[in-house]
């Protein structure tokens, strides 16, 4: 399995900031993020590097991010 989407949202960034730093179209990115078509290898090293990851961690979730205080 891809985390490619909580990669990308990890990032803070959306689909079309990612297809334009990977120079892909936001459309494909879509299609691997939702496991309709599987990515090539040079497609998931584009990504990876657009995500400053290495491709292997595409295979697993991103770490969690600490719980942030609620300003009150």
């Amino acid at each position: 399995m891809l985390y490619l989407r909580e990669w990308r949202k990890s990032r803070a960034l959306t689909l079309q900031e990612l297809a334009r730093e990977t120079g892909m179209n936001f459309r494909s990115l879509s299609r691997y993020e939702t496991g309709v078509v599987d990515p090539q290898t040079k497609v998931l090293t584009k990504i990876a590097d657009a995500l400053a990851i290495d491709v292997v961690q595409l295979f697993n979730p991103p770490p969690a991010l600490p719980p942030q205080e609620v300003a009150r």
